[in-house]
């Protein structure tokens, strides 16, 4: 099977095998595998790219074999990918494990990697060739926790395209599959044992929603659809582009938020991943032309596994463990204020004070699911948006022994995820992608042109 797109003078083609099953090599669990409230959340498609760089063809003659061999072996410890959803007893889905499998596909492309360009920068209709497309239904049950495809360039270059269904795990988790993948390709024992225990997180008694009259969660509290709009949910209506903060650009905005020369404001650290977001609010709010008395949420995505919280998620945790967390003002109070206000309410809503204990995180994520479940018919996306950071995913601890990955691309974007990550390891620089209908994108567009000379990158 051939597909194909056009870029410039470039053709991409890319011939694709039959789709095959990978069982685990080894007896696993079966039986009904539990979800917890974050999983369920957040099911739905979530598509990466790993892109791997390497000048010697002849050394990755058997790469496809490899990796094969090693995805059985891998299945073992992390078997749950090799099930299926199902509905509970209960009325949750839970995975039922089969020890079925995982479908693999490998692919050769017609041209060298270095030809596809900088991944960061979103070109769906090619980047899309580089995941096998399973059939989307409105049904859960239906879509698959993991399918592979490993894709071969002329160069010897090659990308592991993912499709996971995001009830299955986060990105820590996704990262710590991906490295025990490699180390079992290299020949080497898992380093890190997943622990697969989901139930650690299962509520065992009644929500007590008083404890949750926090202002970093009001977003949520109040208008809990802008959670369910995580829910990854694909939306052909939008367009999606690329923007880069290079380091003058960041520069240029501390001058902004009048940030000293130590990295703070007001005596307190700034991120850069929190002043992007900061500015990224106020021109996003600016370009959906909100009311000025209309309320403008941020929710960010936190990794619940911080030591900030205390030794709460045991060590290889496999699953969900991320915190939504939000802020809010009107819209006419965030653009008329200066960016060091917005930065100081994304300040206090990473505070997070109130999740101290693994009791603590049960209970935040059964309320947070209680809420998704009691509004998500009452969605109103323009109003909030998400953001999440992308930077750890660039790690040399995955190599399936022919280095590390130079770059990984999402190929699901969804309009209401900004995502910011660096361009590579030795890079300094910072890629957001956003994406908004295409009137709103025209005018977020000259937003980032008219306040920091940013133009879309191509």
């Amino acid at each position: 099977m051939a597909t194909s797109h056009g870029s410039g003078e470039a053709e991409l083609r890319i011939t694709k095998s039959k789709p095959v099953v990978v069982p685990p090599t080894g007896k696993t669990y079966d039986g009904l595998y539990y979800l917890s409230p974050i999983d369920e959340i957040l099911m739905g498609p979530l598509d990466i790219l790993f892109c791997f760089e390497t000048d010697d063809e002849k050394r990755t003659e058997n790469l496809c074999e490899t990796i094969k061999q090693a995805l059985a072996k891998v299945l073992v410890h992390f078997y749950p990918f090799a099930g299926s959803l199902v509905m509970g007893p209960d009325g949750n889905f839970m995975v039922k494990c089969t020890g079925e499998g995982v479908s693999f596909v490998e692919a050769v492309a017609n041209c060298e990697l270095r030809e596809l360009g900088d991944f960061m920068i979103l070109d769906l209709p090619k980047q899309r060739q580089l995941v096998h497309a399973w059939n989307e239904s409105e049904n859960p049950s239906e879509i698959p926790l993991l399918v592979v495809q490993v894709t071969r360039f002329q160069c010897g270059g090659f990308v592991i395209g993912l499709a996971v269904n995001h009830c299955m795990c986060d990105g820590t988790s996704l990262l710590e599959f991906m490295k025990s993948w490699g180390e079992i390709a290299r020949g080497l024992p898992v380093s890190v044992v997943p622990f697969l225990d989901r139930c650690i997180l299962k509520p065992n008694q009644p929500l007590e929603t008083d404890e949750y009259n926090h202002d970093n969660i009001s977003a949520i509290s109040v208008d809990g659809s802008n959670v369910s709009s995580y829910l990854l949910r694909r939306d052909e209506q939008s367009i999606f582009k690329s923007f880069s903060f290079d380091l003058q650009k960041l520069k240029q905005l501390k001058k902004i938020a009048a940030m000293e020369d130590d990295g703070t404001i007001k005596g307190t650290t700034v991120t850069d991943f929190e002043l992007i977001m900061a500015f990224i609010w106020r021109a996003r709010t600016k370009a959906l032309k909100l009311n000025p008395s209309e309320t403008s949420m941020l929710l960010i995505v936190v990794d619940g596994r911080h030591h900030r919280f205390g030794p709460s998620i045991p060590e290889g945790y496999f699953g969900n463990a991320i915190l939504i967390t939000g802020c809010e003002c009107s819209a006419g109070e965030l653009i008329e204020n200066p960016l060091c206000f917005a930065v100081d309410l994304i300040k206090r809503g990473l505070e997070l004070e109130f999740i101290q204990s693994l009791d603590n995180y049960v209970n935040y994520i059964q309320f947070v699911k209680v809420t998704v479940e009691a509004t998500r018919t009452e969605l109103q996306l323009d109003r909030a948006f998400v953001g999440n950071k992308w930077s750890r995913f660039l790690s040399n601890d995955i190599d399936f022994g022919w280095g590390g990955p130079t770059q990984i691309a999402n190929a699901c974007p969804q309009k209401e995820v900004v995502v910011v990550h660096a361009q590579r390891k030795d890079c300094m620089n910072k890629i957001l992608t956003l994406g908004l209908s295409p009137s709103d994108m025209k005018a977020f567009e000259e937003m980032m042109q008219l306040e920091m000379g940013i133009q879309t990158c191509t």
